[in-house]
């Protein structure tokens, strides 16, 4: 009752309903109709663009945040959330957060829906080429993307769009600049 809506690590977005009875199990047992009820109000919402790009890892607790901000705009200042976030199934935390005034203009001007609307369909054949060179420089402490791939993609769309981008790998450490 606490919560406006609770926002999970998502790595795929099914797992959430998972996590979702689990803490309520633990702290506010339901019945699965009552369950999937709460579930469908406060953290469905939080899917919307999980449910577009898959796993982003560490970031989905953001993403469930922006997806939120950007789907209920009579969300208020003030308004508490409560986020979940896990890792390896090692580790685990729960924290809360407060919308803060002018959240909703910040996310909005992300234009987070309008980049995932122009995304590229790639082939499957594209797509298994990407992941061939994935996997042969994934473990390179030095190396500089190919921007030429799918088409020069990059110069298509990307270069002078002020995205960032990964520049290039020195020692492991990995440089990004605007695109």
């Amino acid at each position: 009752k606490y919560f406006k809506y609770i926002i999970y690590h998502t790595p795929f977005a099914g797992i959430t309903f998972q996590a979702h009875r689990t803490l309520t199990r633990n702290f506010a047992p339901k019945k699965k109709p009552e369950l999937q009820d709460d579930f469908d109000k406060r953290v469905f919402p939080a899917l919307r663009y999980a449910r577009r790009v898959g796993s982003c890892y560490a970031g989905s607790n953001f993403a469930g945040l922006a997806s939120v901000i950007i789907g209920d705009p009579s969300l208020k200042e003030g308004d508490r959330l409560g986020f979940f976030a896990y890792g390896s199934g090692a580790i685990g935390e729960f924290y809360s957060a407060t919308i803060c005034k002018g959240a909703f203009d910040v996310v909005k001007a992300m234009k987070i829906d309008e980049h995932l609307d122009a995304r590229r369909k790639v082939t499957v054949a594209e797509y298994e080429a990407v992941e061939k060179l994935r996997d042969k420089n994934i473990e390179n402490g030095d190396w500089v993307p190919d921007f030429s791939i799918l088409d020069n993609w990059y110069d298509k769309h990307y270069k002078g769009s002020g995205l960032l981008v990964l520049k290039d790998v020195k020692d492991y450490y990995r440089n990004y600049e605007r695109a």
